[in-house]
């Protein structure tokens, strides 16, 4: 066993990567340049912290395992747990998908409350520690390795060092400085804005509605979901040419443009809990370290700072949970020169499906920038098909559900039985 491991941030990514470096080093620090609160708060670091945050089967399956109980613990707290195609009213292409049991379970909560449980449960460990407001100014690299991290509390020596700091991340940075060979950057114009505000939740609303945009025609698109404290968020989304509501007349107004008016009907007498909140998100991105032929040892990545998904599909905290999954298998063969070189490539192989899925509906718009993913016309229009057809059909939904929750690859989507299913639909 190594004697420590460095976590360069404490959002989820980094919480994930230090629950699995607790099992392999002596000690772990998280470093954290924020004062942590308490509680299951709002932190300005995190400043999406305050949207619509929903955990996929696939997260909250790794999640459990790697914090036995930690399901019924955020239940005992209000969140509230079951099967997605049971909690999910969803509309899209035109009617609702099927509600019924699709075997995908999810749990519906604010992300500080998820991310102050899994704080609590690593303070318990007695080989973690949080260190906030602690800034990191440089990494050392020594030998091609880098042996420990500077930061405003002083020096630090490390086995292995982490940065899980999202788009802020100082890794590109410092390999230009060291003189290796900088990574190639994918990136996608999206232009991507959120508006969210916390409403009190009818007692008889214990669930999530997803109101699909239709692209390209209509690009905007809304969610509600129950959370803990009987409450629930309200979180729409737009393009570069919506407009942003700015007070809660104006949301509601903009909920009665959606494509269903389910979530205006929710909506439309309640008073609401708080302010707006804002967000935008201009670009995803993906950094490919995977095609470097040289990076410094004992050093990784994780989460946001490898590939940032559009949000507007859920998928950012169960893509750090996998890419946690693939560090733990890295971490088991043991610590060495070339980890960095198996990490990537495994991690890349993972992201690969997100990323292509998601662009592909981004491309759908045409304020969308960037490369598209080169998917042949026969395959896009049996995706375009299914996509439709699964409304009345609730096999179909099924097997696209453990697809949307990153359960099965989407060749899953092209087993005969289901093909035939969707050549035959009318």
């Amino acid at each position: 066993m190594k004697e420590r491991a460095i976590i360069v941030g404490a959002s989820m990514a980094g919480l994930l990567a230090a629950r699995i470096c607790a099992d392999h080093f002596k000690e772990v620090v998280i470093l954290e340049k924020d004062e942590l609160p308490i509680g299951p708060q709002h932190r300005k670091g995190i400043p999406q912290d305050q949207q619509l945050h929903l955990l996929l089967a696939k997260g909250n399956q790794i999640i459990n395992r790697l914090f036995p109980g930690i399901g019924e613990e955020l239940v005992a707290q209000g969140a509230i747990a079951g099967d997605l195609g049971l909690l999910m009213q969803w509309y899209s292409d035109g009617g609702f998908r099927p509600q019924c049991l699709t075997g995908q379970q999810t749990i519906l909560l604010s992300r500080p409350l998820l991310e102050n449980a899994l704080r609590q449960r690593l303070m318990q460990k007695n080989n973690v520690l949080i260190k906030d407001q602690t800034r990191v100014s440089r990494w050392q690299l020594k030998g091609g390795k880098i042996t420990g991290i500077h930061t405003s509390e002083g020096y630090i020596e490390a086995d292995l060092c982490v940065d899980t700091c999202g788009i802020a991340s100082s890794v590109p940075a410092a390999l230009d400085t060291w003189n290796y060979p900088l990574p190639r950057v994918e990136q996608v114009q999206v232009n991507v804005k959120y508006t969210s505000c916390i409403f009190e939740r009818p007692a008889d609303f214990k669930g999530l509605i997803n109101i699909n945009s239709d692209a390209p025609r209509n690009s905007k698109h809304g969610t509600v979901q129950a959370i803990e404290g009987n409450k629930m968020i309200v979180m729409v989304q737009g393009r570069e040419q919506d407009d942003v509501p700015a007070d809660i007349a104006s949301l509601k107004a903009y909920t009665k443009q959606l494509e269903h008016p389910l979530i205006y009907q929710t909506i439309e007498h309640l008073n609401p809990l708080g302010t707006l909140t804002h967000y935008h998100i201009p670009k995803v991105r993906w950094v490919h370290f995977e095609e470097l032929s040289r990076f410094p040892a004992g050093l990784l990545v994780l989460g946001d700072a490898i590939c940032r998904l559009n949000p507007v599909y859920g998928q950012g905290m169960s893509s750090a949970a996998l890419q946690a999954e693939v560090l733990n298998q890295v971490l088991q063969k043991g610590l060495r020169e070339d980890s960095w070189k198996i990490y990537f490539k495994q991690v890349a192989q993972l992201l690969k499906s997100p990323w292509e899925v998601t662009l592909a509906e981004d491309f759908k718009f045409a304020g969308t920038q960037g490369q598209a993913p080169k998917i042949p016309k026969l395959v896009e229009r049996y995706f375009a098909k299914l996509s439709r057809v699964m409304n009345q059909d609730p096999v179909l939904f099924v097997a696209f559900a453990s697809v949307v929750n990153l359960m099965k690859p989407p060749t899953s989507l092209l087993r005969p039985n289901l093909i035939w299913r969707v050549l035959r639909a009318k």
